[in-house]
């Protein structure tokens, strides 16, 4: 037991030093000057490799989500959840609820005569042309699912983005799998849109997959009766007795 816990501990150290970028998704983000959603077929991104000869290898879940503001996001977002875990709540309040939620959940796919915040069912700015987005404030929200087919038996898993010179990185998860979930939101505001952000986002996202490698503990054994040694040092004060104990790795 004690063998164990020191190997976790000296896998846990050797983590923290070699955590290594496996490769980069890059996403296009023009779209969002239109205020319009990440679509399915966009939504899982190339994983290219970080170094020579730059292959796939994997797939990282990104999706984009336009909102009316920030504070509307925040508040949608608690709504629902507090109308759900409310322990008082009554059954036609519930099937209420599911109504609602129902409602706003077909106002988000009819992209029709109004155009809307899926969280919150606010209208949005109709955006016909980038400079209409000029001067206006800009609130969208960032999600990065998971990752998929990593080449690397992961321990611990991270992504790490810029936006608009702002460094950014999801929480680090810990899970033995080739796809890591992240489950990473995070709502980005720009309250006025200017020249440099338009400029921004007519170019790409860079989001970096880093990971450390999984290591499969060894078997230790331990077994004193063999491998302890005494040596019996009395005649010198300054060195008492010393115990030395060998573990031995079971084959």
């Amino acid at each position: 037991m004690y063998a164990q816990s020191l190997y976790l501990s000296m896998n846990n150290r050797m983590m923290d030093m070699y955590v290594c970028m496996v490769g980069t998704a890059t996403h296009w983000p023009e779209y969002l000057l239109y205020n319009l959603e990440t679509e399915d077929g966009e939504v899982k991104q190339d994983i290219k490799n970080a170094a020579v000869p730059y292959n796939n290898v994997g797939l990282l879940e990104v999706k984009w989500v336009p909102l009316a503001g920030p504070e509307e996001a925040d508040e949608g977002t608690a709504l629902a959840h507090n109308l759900f875990t409310q322990t008082n709540v009554t059954v036609v309040t519930k099937m209420t609820t599911i109504m609602m939620l129902l409602t706003m959940t077909t106002m988000m796919l009819m992209h029709m005569a109004v155009h809307t915040d899926c969280i919150t069912g606010k209208a949005l700015a109709d955006i016909d042309s980038e400079e209409d987005l000029l001067g206006k404030p800009w609130t969208y929200r960032l999600e990065i699912r998971r990752s998929a087919d990593l080449p690397v038996f992961c321990a611990m898993a991270y992504v790490s983005y810029e936006f608009f010179g702002e460094n950014f990185t999801t929480e680090a998860v810990e899970q033995t799998t080739y796809a890591p979930v992240f489950d990473y939101k995070k709502v980005h505001h720009v309250p006025n849109v200017t020249k440099d952000f338009m400029a921004f986002l007519k170019g790409s996202v860079e989001m970096h997959v880093h990971v450390t490698q999984y290591i499969e503990p060894p078997k230790v054994d331990i077994d004193i009766d063999r491998c302890s040694l005494r040596y019996s040092l009395s005649m010198n004060p300054l060195i008492n007795d010393v115990w030395c104990i060998v573990l031995f790795v079971s084959p």
